[in-house]
């Protein structure tokens, strides 16, 4: 397995590239003379594969780490660049994008909505919300993207009240009656719209008759969605090439 580094179009092979700690790279090109080009990450490097792009010689993965090495390094080096077989020869793995979980539990005539990422390589969740050091093994162009599907979904529903800004950003959010009518009956099936957003219903609502026909609404509960879409953009700048056996 070799690195290749790309920057600004040109291609830097492993020995003339490497990482630059975890926020940037560097390639030598000798087009010219010698000379030093540099450029950031566009997110913070995972540190094991930081220590792997450090290493000047081909990385010779035996068949007995094969397992090891698809099922807990490769979803980090997925997420953190891309990773191909130069000739084909090497099967890789597909990864399913993490999804957005919305679950929504209701009480009495209102709702109680909280959202959380679900990542399957390996199976572990994530709170929406980022710390000031954004998780390594996380990708955060994918969350961006399913994030601002559902801003635009939000926005682009007409609804005959304004929901709480909350739902539009995935924060926790306490619904009242009038509220949960129209979200339920509105918003939730635009919801199956966005790509990689998952929705579980916790309780029963019963439907407040009077609410819904001043609102013109009607009952709206659904079950299950979940979008579809599948497949991993790899983030710009790295690449890895695995050569064919």
């Amino acid at each position: 397995m070799r690195s290749l580094i790309t920057i600004d179009d040109e291609s830097f092979a492993q020995g003339f590239s490497g990482p630059v700690d975890d926020h940037g790279f560097y390639g030598i090109s000798t087009h010219a003379g010698l000379s030093l080009v540099l450029t950031p990450a566009e997110k913070v490097t995972d540190h094991q594969v930081v220590e792997m792009l450090r290493r000047w010689e081909p990385i010779a993965i035996s068949h007995d780490q094969i397992h090891d090495f698809f099922t807990d390094f490769y979803p980090k080096l997925a997420y953190a660049t891309t990773v191909v077989s130069s000739d084909d020869s090497v099967s890789l793995p597909v990864l399913v994008p993490p999804d957005l979980a919305l679950t929504i539990t209701y009480v009495d005539q209102g709702a109680y909505l909280t959202w959380e990422w679900h990542y399957h390589h390996p199976e572990q969740t994530f709170p929406v919300r980022r710390g000031s050091l954004a998780d390594r093994n996380r990708s955060l162009e994918h969350e961006d993207g399913v994030l601002a599907q559902l801003s635009s979904t939000v926005g682009a529903t007409a609804m005959p009240l304004t929901l709480p800004s909350e739902v539009r950003r995935a924060d926790t959010v306490n619904l009242d009656d009038l509220h949960t009518a129209v979200f339920v009956d509105k918003l939730l099936p635009t919801l199956t719209t966005i790509d990689h957003l998952i929705v579980h219903e916790v309780g029963d609502r019963t439907p407040d008759r009077a609410d819904e026909e001043r609102h013109g609404l009607s009952d709206g509960r659904r079950d299950d969605y979940r979008g579809e879409g599948a497949g991993t953009a790899g983030e710009k700048g790295t690449a890895l090439r695995l050569p064919g056996r």
